[in-house]
């Protein structure tokens, strides 16, 4: 086991050796490869200065507004057989316009300077400003209007609740047999009804002692008498709660918002038709 973690390990070291070689490789070929570049830059770099003759007074200048008078120009050639700058009568920028000086004009004599410091004419060329151009767009007065707002509120019918009668009160009249127990005399010549004369005991009894004493017959017997008897029955009226409405339902309009018109006063509208610039001229 022992053998076998040392071969291991050496295993790891070997490795570790590899790739440590392995990066060393790398940044060698890339640190040639740089130099090729460079060398070759530097090859096919040739820069050549030339300074511009001065100019007289009133001539065209070649130099842009932006070029101070001392500046120099650089000319890089990328090709190893284009023509020097001996061969070139001067150097303009590709992106200014070149005004060719008139066949009439006298050609350019510097002027000589007595300083002797070696200063540059100064720019023939001068910037005129141009203000950014506008137009007025005028926009009318617009009135918009609004009708008033409203909202419906809803109102329930109102009333009370009160008797009403069906059928009003009435009486029944009706006839009923009835049969009642009266007392009547034994003498078959009175036969006198008792209960009907209203007699009250101690008269019945005086009756029949003076049937008795003159030797008829005395006493007295109950008879079941059938008759008819009228009676009035009352019958009260009939009534219901009912609903009176006092006041039907309703729906009530209020105003919520009053109408108003809405007014957006007339105003001006400055648009930019084209912007502020600065123009070139030769001067």
């Amino acid at each position: 086991m022992y053998k076998k973690k040392q071969h291991n390990e050496r295993k790891i070291r070997k490795t570790d050796q590899e790739g440590q070689i392995m990066r060393k490789n790398k940044w060698i070929a890339v640190v040639i490869v740089l130099f090729i570049i460079a060398g070759a830059f530097f090859f096919f770099r040739q820069p050549v200065k030339i300074n511009p003759p001065p100019e007289p007074e009133g001539s065209m200048s070649l130099q842009t507004a932006e070029e101070t008078p001392s500046a120099r120009v650089d000319i890089v050639s990328t090709d190893p057989m284009s023509v020097t700058a001996e061969d070139q009568p001067f150097y303009t920028d590709p992106q200014d316009t070149i005004t060719e000086p008139k066949k009439s004009d006298p050609p350019a004599v510097p002027k000589e300077n007595p300083s002797g410091r070696g200063e540059e004419p100064k720019s023939s060329y001068k910037i005129i400003h141009h203000e950014a151009e506008y137009k007025i767009i005028h926009h009318e007065a617009v009135t918009i209007h609004h009708d008033a707002e409203y909202k419906i509120i809803h109102h329930e019918a109102e009333g009370h609740y009160e008797e009403s009668v069906v059928t009003p009160a009435w009486d029944e009249t009706i006839q009923k047999e009835k049969f009642e127990q009266h007392v009547f005399c034994n003498e078959s010549s009175c036969n006198m009804d008792f209960t009907a004369a209203g007699m009250s005991t101690s008269q019945i009894w005086d009756h029949i002692e003076e049937h008795m004493l003159k030797g008829e017959a005395g006493g007295h017997h109950t008879e079941d008498i059938k008759t008819v008897v009228t009676e009035t029955i009352h019958h009260d009226a009939v009534t219901e709660r009912v609903w009176v409405t006092d006041k039907d339902a309703w729906d009530e309009k209020v105003l919520v918002k009053e109408a108003w018109d809405e007014v957006t006063p007339a105003y001006d509208e400055k648009v930019l038709v084209r912007e502020a610039w600065d123009e070139r001229v030769p001067g």
